[in-house]
């Protein structure tokens, strides 16, 4: 009888912080990728995106979704200055790859400018919710 106690203690408490966390998220974040190549980024410094369900956004993809809730727990203790690197690749950094961008947003009100880019290859834009990945045409389709 403890255990079932205990368990359904636990399930009350676990429902309650997703409750929150769902009240908490703020808008979807909407991503089109106008380039040839594939795009991950590691949030504050921590996994891959591709280390999730839909983290990778495919070459030419417009209107890659990244919700809300997602964003409020990749974000957890940063919501007014989470950052985001992008990377080129479908692996973040794996293999060497360079991040092309830094993204600072605030989970509630959006992107907060402005958007440092590294590379002249790629420009990473935006505003609010909406981010363009744009670049590597003919000319960078060999280079990593």
């Amino acid at each position: 009888m403890a255990i079932k106690k205990i368990i359904g203690s636990s399930l009350v408490a676990v429902s309650m912080s997703s409750v929150c966390l769902v009240a908490y998220a703020g808008p979807d974040l909407t991503i089109d990728n106008n380039t040839s190549k594939y795009s991950s980024s590691q949030i504050n410094d921590g996994l891959c995106s591709s280390a999730l369900d839909g983290g990778v956004i495919q070459p030419y993809e417009k209107g890659h979704v990244v919700s809300g809730v997602l964003i409020a727990f990749a974000c957890w203790g940063h919501e007014s200055d989470c950052k985001a690197d992008v990377y080129m690749t479908d692996n973040c950094n794996q293999g060497g790859a360079s991040k092309v961008a830094t993204v600072r947003f605030d989970t509630q009100k959006g992107i907060i400018p402005p958007i440092q880019n590294y590379t002249p290859e790629y420009t990473i834009s935006g505003s609010g919710f909406n981010v363009a990945l744009d670049g590597g045409g003919p000319a960078f389709a060999d280079k990593k």
